[in-house]
């Protein structure tokens, strides 16, 4: 190879590293990923997750499983071309639990988008579809070490990590305070054994935001955003699909009931100086699916952390009460931890203590666990 080409391909060598490294500085796509800009109207988007985990858990009195695993493995693609995009996300979990080395490897979010203008833009594809903050968030970014999920109970097999295929609009309006996701989605399909969805009726899901504070434009939302300026938010939300349900009672073996899903939730981060900051959210779930239908009933997840400087103590507590007689499927839990943010959300480091119980007293029988996960995100 001539000197000339050389010095040219180390020059440009040299050009591409350094646009990465301020990428990354100034966390320019998501919680995580590097964009590289093509040219002025084209952009690809690379990224790459892995939670490892360790896992302690006891119950009465002896202590459980330890065991090491990967909780989350995930790659991502996405590109830009002036105002069309995409968005490709591929998904493993708890890879190596219980000695499973092939748990399914599937593709998480796979989103084509149109901006038509910087405040309105159409997804279409496999996407997370609207009820409150918290069911947004990206793992990547959440608060705690996982999602309290018994708290999101959505009809069995109407979504995939609270992803469904369909339409939705996003937009800001009145500059930026009001915050709109709307979507028309599969949810639950047609199923002839079971008697489900004989209409084929696409589910309808949609979130509302007020912002007070700030604003949040990311597909997927953060629990922390490390801001400097203060984040302040109410939101309000909608899921409804009819006949998603056939379940057993005492007096008809193949109920029908619909699913309506309604939310309700608070966000605030609140910047002290440069090294403090309160974070809070809680979201509150009603759910009408029944009156014996065990995802009937409401639920909750509260999380409440101080930031100091990488560091930062952290509560969240979640509990679901069905309105099943008997209440089989209550459970509450309650989980403080530690985060140390060594860089945000690209490298961390969480501990986390647990207590669940499966019925709405204090007295029950406890499960108690411990975790320890490193993130590292590319």
């Amino acid at each position: 190879m001539p000197s000339t080409s050389l010095s040219q391909l180390l020059c440009r060598t040299r050009l591409l590293c350094a646009t990465l490294s301020w990428l990354v500085a100034t966390n320019a796509w998501e919680a995580y990923a590097f964009k590289i800009e093509v040219n002025e109207d084209a952009s690809v988007t690379l990224g790459v997750l892995l939670q490892p985990q360790l896992q302690l858990t006891h119950q009465g009195p002896k202590w459980g499983s330890a065991q090491f695993l990967a909780r989350r493995t995930r790659l991502l693609l996405g590109g830009q071309y002036k105002k069309l995009g995409f968005l490709f996300v591929t998904e493993q979990l708890n890879w190596g639990k219980n000695n499973q080395w092939t748990p399914d490897f599937f593709i998480q979010d796979a989103v084509a988008f149109f901006e038509f203008n910087e405040n309105l833009r159409l997804d279409v594809g496999l996407f997370i579809f609207p009820l409150v903050r918290y069911s947004a968030q990206s793992a990547a970014a959440i608060h705690t070490l996982d999602y309290f999920t018994p708290a999101i109970p959505f009809p069995e097999n109407s979504h995939k990590v609270y992803r469904d295929m369909g339409v939705q609009f996003r937009g800001f309006f009145l500059d930026n305070t009001l915050h709109l996701r709307a979507a028309i989605s599969n949810g639950v399909t047609t199923n002839t054994s079971t008697g489900t969805n004989p209409s084929s009726i696409p589910r309808l899901s949609a979130m509302l935001r007020y912002n007070f504070l700030g604003h949040e434009k990311n597909y997927a939302l953060s629990a922390i955003y490390f801001s400097q300026t203060p984040l302040l938010s109410l939101g309000v939300g909608a899921e409804y699909q009819p006949n998603a349900y056939v379940y057993a009672t005492p007096s008809n073996p193949q109920k029908k009931s619909d699913a309506l899903s309604l939310g309700a939730d608070f966000f605030l981060e609140y910047p002290l100086g440069e090294q403090h900051a309160i974070i809070a959210q809680a979201n509150f779930f009603h759910y009408a699916r029944g009156p014996q239908n065990p995802d009937s009933g409401t639920g909750a997840v509260i999380e409440l952390g101080w930031l100091f400087g990488q560091v930062e103590p952290l509560v969240s507590w979640g509990f679901f009460n069905s309105m099943q007689p008997g209440h089989t499927r209550d459970i509450w839990s309650i989980r403080p931890g530690l985060n140390w943010w060594i860089d945000k959300h690209r490298f961390n480091l969480k501990v986390e203590a647990g207590w669940t119980a499966h019925r709405l007293r204090w007295n029950t029988p406890k499960e108690f666990s411990f975790t320890a996960q490193l993130q590292v995100a590319l």
